[in-house]
């Protein structure tokens, strides 16, 4: 039996130059108290030369072109949930660096430590710079992790680099470890797919209603830019694991930074969540700053009944994170 046997309010700075109790290795070890195996919740960046711009761009509200880029805001909303929310295995993948490349670019693996996707996340702003595309392509990378990637059974040995990329985590072995997993896909993005015709048919699952579009906007013809509703729907209906009991499906959400409310990308996106009958969550923000609060209430939903610690929230000024902590059975425990 778990019992409660008291709380203590944590405050976690979100600046960079803040140092958080959290952070010492005692507050490391406090704080990741866990009853279940970890989720995987895999990052899916929108990689394309829109990121560029302050996350407000594409909305309706008016925006200081001097602000942060939104690439920059997504870096450090991800470094900041993968620290402080240590209980769950985390990855990174971005989309391709142009409209001859289907598949996906592979940042860092399900399973690596925040260093490692500290390390690896920085990175993020110079892939907008190098590619310089309009490419979008969100279904293409969704297929390809279906085809080579959750539907591998391979077990990782956890220690040992056995794909050469750096990281002891593989893309090669299974990233779906137990029956009793949780698996996730967040998607941060700015408009609307570009790019994103080329999925094999059996990753699209037939919906109603379906969102259709090309280069120019919604369409009533070939489907060529919003695949994206269709392949999340496949993957929330997928087993990727029958060797595992149950059903190992993939849930996906969607986070779309700075877009119109009747926009094709609003109808997309909200489209997808429904075809999941809202398993998958989508939510949207104005405002770059918005990011993290969003992805909290993400983390809300993935993590409900199954861990210790609060969901954190966000002070008025944006500055921390603060939340409760329960110990599982035993004495309070406290940091300094």
């Amino acid at each position: 039996m778990i019992a409660r046997c008291g709380l203590i309010a944590g405050f976690v700075g979100l600046s960079a130059s803040s140092s958080a109790w959290a952070s010492s290795a005692a507050g490391e070890e406090w704080l990741t108290l866990t009853d279940a195996a970890p989720p995987n919740i895999l990052f899916v960046v929108d990689l394309s030369n829109q990121m560029t711009n302050p996350c407000e761009w594409g909305g309706d509200e008016s925006f200081d072109p001097t602000d942060d880029s939104c690439i920059e805001d997504v870096e450090d909303a991800i470094d900041h949930l993968t620290k402080h929310y240590d209980w769950a295995r985390y990855g990174v993948v971005g989309t391709t660096g142009g409209a001859a490349e289907d598949g996906m670019t592979k940042i860092v693996p399900l399973g690596a430590s925040h260093s490692e996707i500290s390390s690896a996340i920085d990175g993020l702003s110079d892939k907008v710079s190098e590619f310089a595309t309009p490419t979008r392509n969100l279904a293409e990378v969704l297929a390809t992790l279906a085809d080579t990637y959750f539907t591998n059974t391979a077990e990782d040995d956890d220690d040992v680099d056995s794909d050469g990329d750096g990281y002891d985590a593989d893309w090669t072995k299974a990233p779906i470890q137990y029956s009793c997993q949780q698996n996730h896909i967040v998607v941060l993005t700015s408009t609307y797919p570009q790019n994103d015709d080329n999925v094999d048919s059996s990753y699209t699952n037939s919906i109603s209603p379906d969102i259709k579009c090309d280069a120019t906007g919604m369409t009533t013809g070939t489907d060529e830019d919003c695949l994206y509703d269709n392949v999340v729907s496949y993957m929330n209906a997928t087993d990727f694991r029958s060797d595992l009991s149950g059903t190992n499906n993939v849930k996906v959400h969607t986070l779309a930074l700075g877009v119109g409310s009747s926009s094709v990308a609003e109808s997309l996106y909200g489209n997808a969540s429904d075809a999941t009958d809202g398993e998958g969550i989508y939510s949207s923000v104005d405002d770059g700053d918005e990011i993290i609060a969003k992805l909290m209430f993400m983390m809300r939903d993935i993590r409900s009944g199954y861990y210790s610690r609060s969901t954190p929230v966000v002070s008025a000024d944006g500055a921390y994170l603060i939340y409760t902590c329960y110990q599982l059975g035993g004495t309070l425990t406290g940091a300094g």
